[in-house]
């Protein structure tokens, strides 16, 4: 299953919310690519999830509390065995590759 642009824009906004919800529902039942826009301007397919089992629960390691943000997204990088956080206005695709 492919998702083209399933994200656009580039500011937070209702409709980002939405599809941060969106896209964190379909990647707690999947393991998808998911294509962005690094900060540094190069393009990166990362294969990431949200799947219970799959990811490793995020430990604390300060007693900080961090304002959520609309268009961030924390996703577990299956590579790179790590969390790692999507821009969400930055996603070009979205290719769902395991359920």
């Amino acid at each position: 299953m492919v998702m083209q642009n399933f994200v656009s824009g580039s500011t937070a906004s209702p409709a980002s919310s939405l599809a941060k919800q969106e896209l964190a529902d379909k990647l707690r039942e999947n393991i998808a690519n998911v294509t962005f826009t690094k900060k540094d301007g190069t393009e990166r397919v990362m294969k990431c999830t949200l799947k219970e089992g799959v990811a490793i629960p995020h430990e604390r390691k300060t007693d900080r509390v961090k304002e959520p943000k609309d268009d961030l997204l924390p996703v577990w990088d299956i590579e790179a065995e790590a969390w790692r956080t999507i821009t969400i206005p930055n996603i070009k695709a979205i290719h769902i590759v395991e359920n």
